[in-house]
């Protein structure tokens, strides 16, 4: 059931890979039961209000003045306590709200609904045996706790577990079981109306079937992934997930939901929070949006239908078969909504329905004021008109108001605020929903058609705020509001861009009001470029405040760096995220258009400190669009070629310093023990001596130092050149089953002799900045691990540059994360993290550090030392005489010459696994003249897939994503002109028998995945692309190319079957480096710097261990033509 498929959504740049899968859509029909209790009460009360043997026990008193000839007809059930009845329900439903989205998201969204159904249940059993108004009243309250429960639990539970191309659709599916139970309920009083004298319990009691029906139906239903995440089952969430969107490669949307879990878990109090001007456009529009559902006069109509109806002369029974009759419109129409809300958006529905409610609420009030009078009957055929118009009045809201007041609060709010948000849209519709059950009898006897004008001027105000400030959320993931609508909005934009300065509280900086630029502060020892490095760092040194020092070790994102954090609190560094572009396509033109807006900002601080612009530059500057993409660690330590790799970082270097960046979060020098992590990728090898050669990109980056070069200092050698990262120290590697952020477990000098021996030759050739990792060695976490990080990087190993925190590392230290905060900022900096990537939480960090520095808890000598080293890095790395881009290096971004030195490391890290099924008869290279060619798989012309990970976004992205030559291109600029190509993706069985092909080339692999999402304990071909090959290789003879980020199970049948196999890894741009050796212009040089498994179950397994070495291909394994 969960991967059967009922459509597919998109998987474009903005999207994540997903079904329409049936689990989701009987998930989605299950909770929505919710609505359903929530439609039966309402309808079922306006019912049973208008049934005398109802009215005649419990209210008396409008029993007398309905069957009073002379009364009033506007006052017929004007009566408090009959309001009250219908009204009750709401004030607990506000109260349960609140406590349901405490349970929420405590406990799960599952819970939340089981309870509601449970409250449901028992109210429907009080009233159904009610003997007096006060247990009508207890009853009320308990379903209005159900229903409290329901609402505020049932469409965040859909929009969660909905894909976003889908989400409105499915949300709406609430609304409309809404609808249908408001109907059930009016055709259940309609029936009962006749059973006398006890139809009206069986009325009220019928409400415990849809409340059964949720209950049993929960135990069906699975939890949502960011309930899971929340509580801390990450792997049940990752299956969970995989389950409900009938796909293998849910990992960018599985780190999105983490990312706003991990979010979410740091904001304590979500309530107070909203009160933060961030939080305010969503909580202004989720409110208002639940309060104009219910001023729209929808209450009106749906509770007080029949009384409505009897007040304009009908009968009892007609009354009933006309409320009856209307309702059923209110289903159809949602049907209407679910198909079109995904294609035409939330507003245009909203915009069209205001103006036909509009128009339908005045023609009503208008027909009311001139042909019904206080005690006759209306003429019939405007009784008929009334009954039409409401009909239209209907259909519009049904299509609009109706359920996208639902929809899109609980869409709108990021996860921190979500639950607490959500509460108060439904908190809202509860109480206007009380208020106007409460007073619309007696609206209706003072103000009589007037009400109905009151409800017509509501819509006006409506529709003009959809118009005007209501952003559009169609389509968009639930957990990327805040970027893409919210920040984009030309309203709603600027409490988002105002928010940094807002949120930060960071104390006054005793420079702040002497703004003195570089010029005006001329004679410093520290500005001098001829002086000694160090007497620069002393005199700067010691011109500094002490916030000025700790705001030097603070990295911020680019995202929330803005004036006053740059010139005002002058912060050390400023990073893009995951390659966070200035926007999409940005070249490097645009890149250093930003950075160089911001290190103007930096240089009108104080003391004019250039900041450190940094990026995951670790395959070419493969944040940049239209940059070269070098093939990924893993492929260059097939290449077991230094030189290659050093010229690899010159050119890298080249291409950074023109988009402004001077610094890379790279080299990765991890050896990695077991391909299940999901990094494996950035290491060059399980092996250590390789990943050791292959440190010479430092040097490449850096520049190489000369000879007699001082030990462990660091080296830059000039504009040409970025300041290098080594990381992450120490065992990242090596973490139990592979688990990204796990423990390693090693004895200290198992330790040094694996992962610890690349950072000294990093050290040796100046590498400037070392990241710490997230992981933990023996359940020690190295971010606080002050033995590794200052007694033996510092101390032992003689490292004069800085260390840096990994991103939101310190949120991590501590369980729950983001817990403790304060005390994992002192433990992380007094370990000897000198610089930390903050992330989200700076506020906190802020306010932590200067507090921590000031009580003592963190040492001035520590505070110093780290300071020191950064500085010291600046002004090796000449960011004092050269803080600008150097724009003459834009020509060689993305450059011939970088392409060619790409395409020769894509070619030289190719391996040859199997070459023919017969030793003798190899069945490369291929012809490239042959009459007829099939080019097939997952990854033959996806340049995205090709480069992988860390390509323009942080886990990759499928397609066209910059500049390339992929797979198919290469394929056809190589072969003859005669030659003819067909191309498909996944081959039908009729192409494959139709055609007489000479061979086929199949491009197979794994989708883009960057750290914890790829954490794999599988490690299958993903995509389908074991059926392709097998389909394939059936009927024609095969080339199987496989790109990855490591080694894959390939099944004996598929092996045997295939006539050539070939790791491609992860190349790049550069496709033609592939062709290259398949047609034989050049031989197969690379060997494989991983052991390629047979079985899972044999992992970990690495060469010249004592562990049983039994694999498909060892460690070292290459085939050539030779």
């Amino acid at each position: 059931m969960p991967g059967l498929p009922l459509a597919e959504s998109g998987c474009g740049p903005d999207d994540f890979p997903a079904k329409l899968t049936l689990q989701v859509v009987l998930c989605t029909i299950i909770a929505a039961f919710g609505g359903f209790m929530f439609g039966y009460d309402v309808g079922i009360s306006g019912g049973v209000t208008a049934m005398d043997s109802f009215l005649k026990p419990f209210f008396p008193h409008v029993y007398i003045k309905k069957h009073t000839a002379r009364s009033n007809n506007y006052c017929k059930y004007n009566d408090h306590y009959l309001q009250l009845f219908t009204s009750s329900l709401y004030l607990a439903a506000i109260v349960a709200s609140f406590v349901a989205s405490l349970v929420c998201k405590r406990l799960g969204r599952r819970p939340a609904m089981q309870i509601a159904s449970v409250f449901f249940f028992t109210g429907a059993a009080i009233n159904a045996a009610a003997l007096n108004l006060p247990m009508l009243i207890i009853g009320r309250l308990l379903l209005g706790a159900g229903v409290g429960f329901g609402n505020q639990t049932v469409p965040l539970f859909i929009s969660e577990i909905a894909p976003a191309k889908y989400r409105g659709g499915l949300n709406i599916c609430f609304q409309l079981l809404i609808t249908l139970g408001i109907l059930s309920a009016n055709i259940v009083n309609f029936i009962t109306s006749k059973v006398h004298p006890y139809g009206w319990r069986i009325s009220l009691g019928g409400a415990a079937v849809p409340a059964v029906v949720l209950l049993i139906g929960s135990f069906m239903i699975v939890e949502t992934p960011t309930s899971l995440l929340e509580r801390g089952e990450t792997d049940k969430a990752r299956s969970t997930l995989k389950k409900i969107r009938g796909v293998d490669n849910v990992g960018k949307e599985y780190a999105e939901i983490r990312e706003a879990v991990e979010l979410a878990s740091q904001v304590q109090h979500p309530f107070r929070s909203l009160r933060k001007r961030y939080y305010r456009p969503q909580l202004i529009c989720g409110t208002i949006i639940q309060v104009f559902q219910q001023l729209t006069g929808i209450s009106v109509i749906t509770f007080y239908s029949p009384a409505l109806f009897q007040t304009m002369g009908f009968g009892e029974h007609a009354s009933l078969f006309s409320a009856v009759v209307i309702n059923t419109i209110k289903p159809v129409c949602t049907i209407v909504a679910i198909l079109v809300v995904d294609r035409f958006g939330r507003r245009a529905l909203l915009i069209e329905a205001s103006v036909q409610l509009f128009i339908a609420e005045c023609a009503i009030g208008a027909i009311l004021a001139t042909h019904l009078d206080a005690t006759s009957i209306m003429e019939r055929d405007y009784a008929v008109a009334v009954i039409c118009l409401i009909c239209v009045f209907l259909s519009g809201f049904a299509w609009s108001w109706g359920p996208l007041g639902w929809l899109i609060p609980s869409e709108i709010y990021p996860l921190e605020t979500r639950t607490a948000g959500f509460f108060m849209a439904v908190s809202m519709n509860m109480l206007v929903t009380f208020m106007v059950a409460q007073t619309f009898l007696t609206m209706l006897c003072h103000m009589r058609a007037g009400a109905f004008f009151f409800f017509a001027g509501c819509l006006f105000v409506m529709g003009t705020f959809a118009v005007v400030l209501l952003p559009e959320t169609k389509g968009v993931p639930i957990d990327e509001m805040i970027g893409r609508v919210w920040k984009k909005h030309w309203f709603w934009k600027r409490p988002h861009a105002a928010e940094p300065a807002t949120l930060l509280a960071f104390p006054t900086f005793a420079c702040r009001s002497s703004r003195k630029t570089m010029s005006t502060t001329g004679g410093c020892l520290y500005k001098d470029p001829n002086a000694p490095v160090e007497a620069r760092v002393k005199d700067l040194l010691s011109r500094m405040t002490l916030e000025e020092k700790l705001a030097q070790m603070i990295q911020l994102d680019r995202v929330v760096a803005d004036s006053y954090f740059l010139r005002d609190l002058a912060v050390g560094s400023v990073l893009s995220t995951g390659g966070s572009a200035p926007f999409e396509n940005a070249l490097a033109s645009d890149w250093a258009d930003m950075v160089d807006g911001f290190q103007k900002l930096a240089l009108e601080s104080r003391l004019g400190i250039s900041i450190l612009y940094g990026a995951d530059a670790v395959h070419g500057n493969n944040c940049v669009y239209g940059a070269t993409v070098f093939p990924h660690n893993v492929g260059l330590g097939a290449t077991r070629d230094a030189d290659l790799v050093k010229r690899i970082g010159v050119a890298t270097a080249l291409e950074v310093r023109a988009s402004g960046i001077q610094y890379t979060f790279a080299p990765c020098v991890a050896v990695s023990r077991d391909p299940r992590w999901g990094r494996c990728y950035e290491s060059y090898s399980e092996d250590t001596n390789i990943v050791r050669k292959m440190t010479s990109i430092v040097a490449g980056l850096q520049g190489q130092p000369p000879e007699g070069h001082p030990h462990g200092y660091p080296f830059i050698a000039g504009r040409n050149n970025i300041v290098a990262c080594a990381k992450h120290f120490v065992g990242d590697g090596g973490t139990h089953r592979g688990l990204n952020e796990g423990n390693t477990m090693l004895s200290y000098e198992d330790l040094e002799r694996i992962h610890m021996a690349p950072y000294l030759d990093c050290i040796a050739q100046g590498v400037g900045t070392i990241m710490a990792s997230y992981s933990s060695w023996n359940g020690s976490k190295l971010h606080t691990d002050r033995f590794l990080l200052t007694e033996v990087l510092k101390d032992k190993l003689g490292f004069k540059g800085f260390v840096i925190s990994d991103w939101e590392a310190l949120n991590r230290l501590s369980e729950p994360l983001g817990s403790n905060y304060r005390r994992c900022v002192a433990s992380a900096v007094n370990a000897g993290i000198d610089m930390v990537m903050v992330g989200r939480k700076y506020n906190q960090f802020v306010e932590d550090i200067i507090s921590l520095a000031k009580s003592g808890e963190i040492p001035t000598s520590r505070i110093n030392d780290a300071v020191e080293r950064i500085l010291r890095v600046k002004f090796i790395a000449g960011l004092f005489e050269y803080p600008f881009a150097d724009r003459s290096l834009l020509g060689t971004v993305g450059c011939k010459l970088h392409r060619n030195l790409a395409q020769e490391a894509v070619r030289k890290s190719l391996v040859l696994l199997k070459n023919g099924k017969e030793s003798n008869k190899p069945f490369l290279p291929l012809d490239k003249n042959a009459k007829k060619i099939l080019v097939a798989g997952t990854h033959a012309d996806n340049l995205g897939y090709q480069c992988g990970g860390w390509t323009i976004a942080w886990y990759g992205l499928g397609g066209r994503i910059t500049i390339g030559t992929t797979i198919l291109d290469a394929v056809r600029k190589a072969v003859g002109e005669k030659t003819e190509i067909v191309f498909e993706e996944y081959p039908s069985p009729e192409t494959l028998s139709g055609h007489d092909f000479s061979y086929a080339i199949v491009a197979v692999g794994e989708s883009p995945y960057a750290e914890f999402t790829g954490d794999n304990a599988e490690l299958v071909i993903p995509m389908g692309g074991r059926d392709i090959l097998s389909l394939v290789s059936d009927r024609v003879p095969t080339l199987a190319i496989v790109v990855s980020g490591r080694p894959l199970v390939v099944e004996p049948h598929i092996l045997e079957k295939t006539d050539a196999l070939v790791a491609a890894w992860l190349p790049g741009t550069e496709g033609d480096g592939i062709t290259d050796v398949i047609f034989g212009d050049h031989d197969f040089k690379g060997q494989l710097p991983v052991t390629w498994f047979k079985e899972v179950k044999q992992l970990p397994m690495n060469h010249g261990e004592n562990n049983e070495y039994d694999p498909l291909f060892p460690f070292g394994f290459g085939l050539t033509y030779e």
